[in-house]
């Protein structure tokens, strides 16, 4: 079997070759640090004792690696899947490699995959191994494929942890999560040295913390920056948190002129191509601002971008709870919370929910609400957190800079999972952790501002996209819908798109919902059958 390896993503992180094998990234075993070369001896002796599935569940860090071992190649995925690899069987030869278009340039016939078409046009990422394209593959997160006349998928992990057996009190909860915390975020800082920090802060926690812990432990050259209207109340906060907290803060305003000029140009399809994996959307938001302060020369080559991904998970906020007390399956739970970017035909729909695995579908949510929920948050983190949201920092790495996720940290991830969900309801008492050990004693407990009209609105039940449809003429009659729901003026935008859209994918879509997502979504599919055809 012949393999044809290309690698080409050296944004940030180089591939290391070692012995016709290639590795990026790095990991902890404990509090041993491991860099790339060290991090592939580790793996080789791991697959010769064949003890390869037990050390990647003990490695703590960001990395990807392509081993080759005789005629055996192993292609291995981090907990997220930090670093995508993507691989493709044409004839005798499996092609792998880390970039959409290697895919592109193959030899046709390439055809899209049109069930993974119809899951991404809902969603807007796509769950498992799948690709827009038929027989092609991405290395699942938490998971490592073994080729030699075919591909062996083995997943040695799953975001699901034991529940402490005994009940701890809140402020016990909250004491060690100080401590772990504190552990992970000096990891963190382990593996970056003395290179400058950036961090890009919104109004929310999640930056906040990271930001209140950089003060905590006087780490120098750190920086934040933000984006958006001079309305916005992100804004506002971003500034307030960095001033009290002593950083540099820079900010990129989001003008109608700027954002025009940026995403209807051929660098931001390039950017698309290069983010997307063939299995998400390439982030929207982050890539204006980026490259303005990459531009202006704030953000030096050796710049370590840390981003605030995705505490809220840990404090268990995308949990359904109101809907756990249903007969619906995890499977229904999950498409009702997510594929709701457009909304297909009915006959599509089922499909997906029938996709979505066994015993996602065989789970009734009302049976085991423990089960549910660790159910549908590991789902959530192996595809919407590892191919959705993680996926973000494809942004950092289009311009060349480097990127840490520390609260995506193992022993963090440990932690905060196995808390009994009861205990984290409604992300609670993760906010009081957040509050009480770092925002109140940093003078930095600003809450997010809320508006009465907007929580009204909020409530309202509507039919599929009549509360969208609505939306979109309030953001452009009046100011105080526009400043909450189009801050950065994404509605003129998407007016811009629809002109350029040819679109088949109509065809899958009961509802043409006019918003944001569902327009970026068919956006991209477009593109793709672009390229193809």
């Amino acid at each position: 079997m012949n393999m044809k390896i290309r690698l080409s993503n050296n944004g940030g992180k180089t591939w290391v070759n070692i012995d016709k094998s290639y590795i990026k990234g790095f990991a902890f075993l404990e509090e041993d640090f491991f860099n790339e070369k060290e991090l592939y001896y580790l793996l080789v002796a791991a697959i010769k004792q064949d003890t390869l599935m037990s050390l990647l569940v003990k490695l703590n860090g960001n990395f990807s690696a392509v081993i080759t071992d005789g005629n055996t190649i192993y292609l291995i995925a981090d907990k997220l899947k930090s670093f995508p690899l993507l691989y493709i069987q044409q004839g005798e030869s499996f092609i792998i490699t880390d970039q959409t278009d290697t895919i592109f340039k193959l030899e046709k016939p390439i055809r899209l995959n049109e069930h993974a078409i119809q899951a991404y046009l809902a969603c807007g990422y796509l769950h498992g191994d799948m690709t827009f394209i038929e027989n092609c593959y991405i290395v699942k997160a938490g998971s490592y494929v073994k080729i030699n006349n075919k591909p062996e998928i083995h997943c040695y992990h799953q975001h699901i942890y034991k529940k402490q057996k005994k009940r701890r009190t809140e402020d016990e909860i909250i004491n060690e999560a100080v401590q772990v915390m504190d552990r992970a975020f000096l990891r963190m800082i382990k593996s970056i040295g003395e290179r400058p920090i950036f961090i890009p802060l919104s109004g929310g926690y999640d930056s906040r913390l990271l930001a209140c812990l950089c003060k905590k432990f006087n780490i120098p050259n750190v920086s934040c920056f933000t984006y958006g209207a001079k309305t916005s109340y992100e804004v506002a906060i971003s500034r307030q948190v960095a001033e009290h907290l002593g950083f540099p803060w820079y900010y990129v305003e989001y003008t109608t002129e700027l954002k025009m000029k940026q995403l209807m140009s051929d660098e931001y399809k390039d950017y698309t191509f290069f983010a997307m994996n063939l299995n998400t959307t390439a982030h929207t938001q982050d890539f204006i601002a980026f490259k303005e302060l990459i531009n202006q020369g704030v953000i030096p080559n050796n710049a370590v971008i840390v981003p605030g991904h995705s505490g809220e998970i840990l404090g268990g906020d995308q949990i359904p709870y109101n809907l756990l007390d249903t007969d619906s399956s995890i499977a229904q739970l999950i498409y009702g919370k997510y594929y709701t970017w457009n909304v297909l035909k009915k006959k599509y729909r089922k499909g997906i929910v029938k996709g979505l695995g066994e015993e996602l579908n065989m789970n009734i949510s009302s049976h085991d609400t423990e089960l549910a929920c660790d159910l549908f948050n590991n789902w959530n983190i192996q595809n919407r957190q590892a191919n959705f949201i993680i996926n973000a920092v494809r942004v950092y790495e289009y311009f060349g800079i480097d990127w840490r996720i520390p609260l995506w940290d193992d022993e963090l991830s440990d932690f905060w999972l196995s808390v009994e969900w009861k205990q984290k309801y409604y992300q609670i008492l993760y906010n009081k952790y957040m509050f009480e050990r770092y925002f109140i004693p940093l003078r930095v407990a600003i809450y997010k501002k809320q508006n009465n009209a907007m929580n009204f609105f909020a409530k309202i039940k509507l039919p599929y996209g009549i509360k969208s449809r609505i939306k979109c003429w309030l953001c452009t009659h009046f100011d105080l819908f526009k400043r909450y729901y189009d801050p950065n003026n994404y509605y003129l935008w998407l007016e811009a798109l629809k002109k350029k859209l040819d679109v088949d994918d109509m065809k899958y879509i009961s509802f043409f919902k006019n918003e944001p997502n569902a327009l970026i979504a068919l956006y991209q599919v477009h593109l793709i059958r672009k390229v193809l055809n």
